[in-house]
This record gives C-alpha cells, structure tokens and sequence, in this order.
C-alpha cells in the first residue's frame, strides 16, 4: 500500500487534494494569464493560520476540541499516533466526518532518527494503514514525533509519498501545562503559520482557552484552513470549506 501510494504521488495520478487537479487545466487558464503558483500542501492558504493537534486521539479530550471547533466553524488538522487510532478508530473517523485533515504521526511515537531504515518504514506505513482502516482515507504528510528527523528519515518518508510536516509556532502546552500562558500566546502566530497543539492536553483548552485564542486571531482579520488534504477514498465522506 505505501509503495503504490508513493508510485501515484510521485507520478503525479493523485491529488494531495481530496482528489482535485493540483493545477488548472490549460483550458482553464485565460490567454496570456501568468501561470498559478503550486501550491504548497504544508502550508495553510494564505490570509489563515493551521491549529495542528498532535498525539491523539483522546477519548475525552479529542471529542471535546471537535465540539469546540465544530461551535467556532474552525477547521484543524490532526497528526494522530496510529497505536491510539487502533484504540479509538470511531473517534478518527469523527475526526474527518467533521471536516478536518487526518494525518500520520507514525505508529508507535518514538524517535524515527533512532530506529533502523525497515523499522521506519514499518511504522510510518502501518501509521498510513491505520488511518485508512479507520476513516477510509489516506493521509498525505507525516510529522515525525517530536520532530525529529534526519535526511535518511526524511527520504523514506517521501518515498512512501508523505511530505514531512514540522511546524512553525510551538505550543508547549506539553511543557507550561498553564491554561493562563496559552492564552497569551496567540498574539505571535503569523500568517501562514502552522501551530504545534496537543489534544492529549485538552484540560488546557478547557474554559473558554480555545475560543480566546482564535478569537484573538481573529481580530486580526485571518481566518483558519488544513494542512495536508486527504485523499478520500471513493464515495466515502464529502468535505466542507477548506477555510472559516
């Protein structure tokens, strides 16, 4: 399954885009028009800002950040541990029936630089399957855990056609564990940027923390979007606004 994926990305057969041209046809572009810019499936859509929610799912506080968004009309993408999709796979399907971007953040969350060329390739292919048994679609990126990567890690990812992932603002929710900090941090994301989050952390967004913050971006005129489309499988889930 990795492999054939790989073949059809790298050929070119398979939109990073829920199954949509990457670019417009010939015919689509008026005469004497400069060609589109490519676009970048790692990067939010310009004028927005990408909430990442890495490490899920979390059977109490995934459910509760879907319930959020879903009341804010925000849509995020979440990098999930494929070990706790296999517990929760209902959760993972909610996930994409929400409308949000479903993404490989590996198998079993250890340290991809440390492991040998086949174990890499294990655990990022069965991430891959995992996604797709649970929600019937196939992710398009992979974030390393903990970011940690190496030209060697970064190489066999793409070969199984991922694109790798990191991030631009970080979070630390892990680290501060201060719902009152997270609420003063919003200020520094910048547009285009993608922000490191945890669901497994969910207490901190508790209380009003998550609707403060994208209120706070949203003052300032940007709007959020995914990263990393999925491709759906046929006749399985439709999908909403890429951008609130």
């Amino acid at each position: 399954m990795g492999f054939a994926l790989g073949s059809m990305l790298m050929a070119g057969t398979v939109s990073a885009f829920a199954g949509e041209p990457a670019f417009p046809a010939e015919d689509e572009v008026a005469a004497g028009s400069p060609a589109p810019e490519p676009v970048d499936p790692r990067r939010p859509l310009p004028g927005t800002i990408a909430l990442t929610f890495d490490d899920g799912p979390d059977p109490k506080w995934t459910p509760y950040i879907l319930d959020v968004l879903d009341r804010l009309d925000v849509v995020a993408t979440f990098f999930v541990a494929g070990f706790r999709v296999e517990w929760y796979p209902e959760i993972a399907q909610d996930i994409v029936e929400r409308g949000h971007s479903l993404q490989n953040h590996s198998y079993g969350h250890g340290n991809l630089t440390e492991l040998s060329d086949s174990a890499v390739r294990r655990d990022v292919e069965r991430g891959t399957q995992v996604i797709v048994d649970a929600a019937g679609v196939l992710p398009t990126c992979m974030r390393p855990p903990y970011g940690a990567t190496s030209s060697r890690t970064t190489q066999i990812i793409e070969e199984l056609g991922l694109h790798v992932v990191i991030w631009d603002e970080n979070s630390a929710d892990y680290a501060h564990q201060s719902s009152s900090v997270l609420r003063s941090i919003s200020h520094r994301w910048e547009d285009g940027e993608s922000v490191l989050m945890h669901d497994i952390y969910g207490f901190l967004y508790d209380e009003g923390v998550l609707e403060d913050l994208v209120a706070e971006v949203r003052s300032r005129d940007l709007g959020f979007s995914v990263i990393c489309e999925n491709i759906r499988q046929p006749s399985v889930f439709s999908f909403k606004s890429l951008v609130r």
